[in-house]
């Protein structure tokens, strides 16, 4: 037998083995940040939303420090963190840093009204996911900044 009588029959083999494979889908499970913290992106842009607009307990407790403070700037942001095979976390800056336990507590109050579970139990879920493999990285959620 030729070596080219070899080859040609080997690569029959070959496009047999990959026409094979090529008919069954694949299927990828990973699950993004957005899944981790939110279920769904709808989930995210509803509590987003709820935390930017005016009328919220976020927006209202910045609002009140700034009044009280002749303008004193103040913020914050939050992001949501999964990296995959290291963890998740949530990630919550605020200024000034006694405006932060407020804060985060309204943020709370609003996430249970949209997800159906405290951000600390979402996170903890999130986590172990993320340290399985799952997540995309660090999105921002929602952030609000009041200056002079």
């Amino acid at each position: 037998m030729k070596l080219s009588e070899v080859m040609n029959k080997l690569a029959d083999k070959i496009e047999l083995k990959l026409q094979k494979y090529a008919d069954q889908p694949v299927q990828i499970s990973q699950s993004g940040t957005t899944e981790l913290f939110f279920d769904s992106s709808a989930k995210q842009q509803d509590f987003s939303q709820k935390v930017m607009n005016t009328n919220s307990p976020v927006y209202k407790a910045l609002e009140n420090y700034y009044t009280k403070n002749n303008g004193a700037s103040c913020s914050f942001t939050l992001d949501a963190s999964a990296e995959p095979n290291s963890g998740a976390k949530w990630i919550l800056n605020v200024t000034p840093p006694a405006l932060k336990a407020p804060i985060a507590a309204a943020l709370n109050s609003i996430y249970q009204s949209v997800a159906g579970a405290t951000m600390v139990q979402k996170q903890q879920k999130a986590d172990a996911a993320a340290k399985q493999g799952a997540g995309s990285g660090t999105n921002r959620i929602a952030e609000i900044e009041l200056t002079a």
